[in-house]
């Protein structure tokens, strides 16, 4: 090997790209469950899965026997999971805490159907939003969510946003999958287990990404080395 060829391939072994060390450290635990976990919650939910009022709705029964507050956070997962299949941009930060939110009606609507709003089918999302409103501060997006996710029941309250069209189908596919009792997920279960792996697809779709940059950086610089 002569003297120019050992110099160069010094440069390729020493050559780092842009983001290296992070793709480097991230590839060590790309699904490290307390890493998502913190991902998520400390980002989108942990302020409404925290709160009491939402805490209360886990002994209100919604469809079945899953209560308010599983069906809520399984339709939030099931929403960001929708979205990442069909590839579409979206405000997943709104998203989550829309769906999180949908059903904030904090009474059990088997006991009473009309608690000053109107019938709860119809009345709810208008009930909801308010609660919503009161303990936390919302966006648009998170509050068309809300207020729209009965449509077409209620007629005039027709989806804005692509956030609120999610909900809207994905909480009608999970009422199903509860009313027929064949349904895969409990309180807790499907927030820890669902939403995680969604993120976790998310950050092996990053760590790809990031990985086929590394490789492409490596070939210019190769090829720069050869035309020297």
């Amino acid at each position: 090997m002569g003297t120019n060829d050992y110099i160069k391939r010094s440069k390729r072994l020493k050559y780092k790209p842009v983001g290296y060390d992070k793709y480097n450290r991230d590839r060590k635990s790309p699904f490290d469950k307390k890493r998502m976990e913190e991902h998520y919650f400390h980002k989108a939910a942990a302020e409404i899965v925290n709160n009491n009022k939402m805490q209360s709705t886990k002994k209100c029964i919604q469809h079945g026997n899953v209560s308010v507050y599983g069906h809520s956070a399984a339709v939030a997962a099931y929403s960001v999971k929708l979205a990442e299949k069909l590839g579409i941009r979206y405000d997943k930060r709104s998203l989550i805490r829309g769906a999180l939110l949908h059903d904030f009606f904090l009474y059990d609507w088997h006991k009473t159907n009309n608690v000053g709003d109107g019938l709860h089918g119809f009345a709810h999302p208008l009930t909801a939003s308010k609660n919503a409103v009161r303990n936390f501060r919302l966006n648009k997006k998170e509050l068309d969510i809300i207020r729209t996710h009965m449509w077409p029941l209620t007629l005039r309250k027709l989806p804005k946003h692509r956030e609120s069209w999610l909900v809207c189908i994905v909480d009608k596919y999970c009422s199903i999958l509860e009313t027929l009792k064949i349904n895969k997920y409990g309180d807790n279960s499907f927030i820890r287990n669902e939403i995680l792996a969604a993120i976790a697809e998310e950050e092996k779709r990053r760590l790809l990404k990031l990985k086929k940059a590394k490789s492409l950086q490596l070939n210019e610089n190769s090829a720069n080395d050869k035309n020297k």
